[in-house]
């Protein structure tokens, strides 16, 4: 099972710059806790195995050069999909997906000024992504079907901030 590490530098950053790649470490932190096997367990207690093997860098993402990564989903193929917030860091906002070599394509980009806060993948392959934007035009939960164009299922008030996303277990509701 391959598991990525994010390297955030803070050289030179200003304290929103150091802010948000805290948050980020923090994200990405909770993502690895929140998806490893419950190694405490009962049925586990007797013969316990380690958690976390075979660790590889598959990305690194330097935030005083404007990588700004959010949120991560981790796909069937193995790839991920990350939600790079943009504004933060002076450039567009964007969907990256990393394959398990670790080659990164970005498969949505959204306007200056906007910022993407969170993502997640139906059973189907579509990806849901929240945008944040004064633009009340632009701001809400956006849908991107797979090969399809992106379109806007569900408007978010200017002034928010959502952020992550979610899928119930019966796909239906986010």
């Amino acid at each position: 099972m391959n598991h990525m590490e994010i390297s955030t530098s803070t050289t030179a950053a200003t304290p929103l710059q150091k802010r948000f790649g805290l948050a980020t470490a923090i994200v990405v932190s909770a993502t690895v806790l929140m998806s490893a096997p419950y190694a405490s367990a009962e049925t586990e207690a007797t013969s316990p195995k380690p958690v976390v093997t075979d660790v590889k860098t598959l990305a690194s993402f330097d935030f005083t050069a404007g990588d700004s990564p959010e949120n991560i989903t981790a796909n069937p193929d193995n790839s991920l999909t990350v939600s790079m917030l943009g504004s933060v860091a002076g450039k567009r906002p964007a969907l990256v997906r990393i394959d398990p070599s670790g080659r990164s394509k970005v498969i949505v980009a959204g306007q200056q000024g906007d910022t993407f806060t969170g993502n997640t993948r139906d059973r189907k392959g579509v990806i849901y992504y929240n945008v944040a934007s004064s633009d009340a035009s632009r701001a809400g939960v956006w849908k991107l079907p797979p090969g399809g164009t992106p379109r806007r299922v569900a408007a978010l008030p200017t002034d928010g901030l959502p952020n992550g996303l979610a899928l119930d277990p019966t796909g239906r509701t986010l």
